[in-house]
């Protein structure tokens, strides 16, 4: 579930062009976002 959140965010980085668009949008923190980002970046490479 946790990858799945971290894919959602990361899409949603994406459609917005910014990370506190993003997080606005999905209802979370920009931190937070940004570490779901950071999590996708270390379980992928």
């Amino acid at each position: 579930m946790r990858d799945l959140n971290a894919l959602a965010t990361f899409v949603a980085v994406v459609d917005a062009g910014s990370y506190t668009v993003a997080a606005d949008r999905c209802g979370i923190s920009k931190a937070l976002a940004s570490r779901h980002i950071q999590e996708l970046e270390e379980s992928l490479g």
